[in-house]
């Protein structure tokens, strides 16, 4: 048991070494459509990785953009290569989420054959940066990310219309139009959803990369409580965190968010009191419904107001990483991330705990893991405190 304790004390002791403030590597969202000579391209970026250029950039905003493609034509016998020029055709702030959108058009002054694409931006700056794209060629669609292990995309257009035996439509997108879906609409709702399922990774990596949130819920299964009541008590936490995560990203309502991780850390806190205090008092712990030592109800019910909290937390982290044109599916990909995220906590730390309830050392195991879970929250909230004092 005492292994146990300096293993969880060691993980701690790594946390409180990182930022509570974790930065998270941008997430940028490109539609792509290629037209008979050019491409249109509509690039979205939140306003948090505009902030990340220097200075010199910032000033040349638009000419940083443009120049973050590099658009090349090849003809097919390798001979002339075209550098296809971009400009800006409308630039459009989305309040809702926080970003920037561009629309550019790269003109090529020879017939498209064989396009290169390279994106830059962020690139060598954030190991982790992704930028996703959906790529829309004569109506057919694709979809691909770009990433330091990916920065250019090979796409031989001469080769690939004569297969399919179509031609590249002239028509361009319409700058007023600037929202609607790159292939013109011509692709179903659930293509829309599919398209935003790389948000499922981003879900799953942060529940378990955010510490804060990950020792709550280990603080919520410190209890000899029934794998029944755990599965209540993590629906809860689930339906709360969907609740405010919706309506914060929709902006129904805002809170400001130093207060917010200022009472996540609160949180932690409370729970790693309220078990130190039930588990002194209760000699008898035993797994089951009759005999529980506090009810799945009350538990359940502290967990939603909580998970509340916790959910705009997690919009917090959707807003800096961008949520692309398709905000619905977006946020339901990372909603079930941040699901399946919870699960494996719960899968690995149950069992465990379940067993260590069944030993003489179970009860002193849970009040000395509760213990540190609690200090480890009244750091952060001291420290969160204090961020929002200076």
């Amino acid at each position: 048991m005492i292994r146990i304790v300096k293993y969880f004390v060691i993980l701690l002791l790594y946390i409180t070494a990182t930022k509570s403030f974790a930065h998270i590597a941008g997430v940028t969202d490109t539609g792509i459509k290629v037209n008979s000579n050019n491409i249109d391209l509509i690039y979205t970026v939140p306003i948090d990785n505009i902030n990340e250029f220097t200075e010199l950039q910032k000033s040349q905003l638009v000419t940083t953009i443009t120049q973050g493609f590099v658009v090349n034509n090849t003809t097919s016998d390798n001979i002339n290569s075209d550098l296809c020029n971009g400009l800006l055709i409308s630039k459009n702030s989305l309040d809702n989420i926080q970003s920037e959108q561009f629309h550019l058009r790269y003109k090529c002054t020879n017939p498209l054959e064989n396009l290169s694409i390279t994106y830059t931006l962020f690139i060598s700056d954030y190991e982790n940066h992704k930028n996703h794209v959906r790529l829309s060629i004569a109506g057919r669609s694709q979809s691909f990310t770009y990433s330091n292990l990916k920065t250019t995309h090979q796409l031989p257009i001469k080769k690939l219309i004569e297969t399919w035996g179509v031609t590249l439509s002239g028509k361009q997108l319409i700058t007023n139009n600037i929202t609607e879906n790159i292939s013109n609409n011509k692709i179903s709702f659930t293509d829309l959803l599919l398209q935003s399922k790389h948000y499922f990774l981003i879900g799953v990596e942060h529940i378990l990369l955010g510490y804060d949130h990950v020792l709550f819920l280990i603080g919520l299964l410190l209890l000899p409580l029934s794998l029944r009541s755990i599965i209540i008590i993590a629906t809860s936490f689930t339906l709360a965190h969907s609740i405010t995560l919706t309506v914060s990203v929709y902006e129904l309502l805002i809170l400001p968010a130093p207060y917010v991780e200022a009472l996540i850390a609160l949180s932690i806190v409370y729970i790693a009191i309220e078990n130190i205090r039930l588990l002194k008092r209760n000699n008898t712990l035993e797994m089951n419904e009759e005999n529980t030592i506090i009810s799945w109800q009350k538990r359940g019910v502290i967990t939603f107001l909580f998970g509340l909290l916790h959910g705009f937390g997690f919009s917090y982290v959707l807003k800096e990483i961008g949520l692309g044109e398709h905000v619905l599916g977006s946020l339901l990909f990372f909603n079930l991330g941040v699901e399946l995220g919870q699960l494996l906590i719960i899968a690995v730390c149950f069992p465990l705990l379940w067993y260590a309830f069944r030993k003489l050392w179970g009860r002193t195991l849970a009040i000395s893991l509760s213990i540190l879970i609690g200090l480890m929250g009244l750091f952060w909230l001291v420290e969160r405190v204090y961020f929002l004092l200076v």
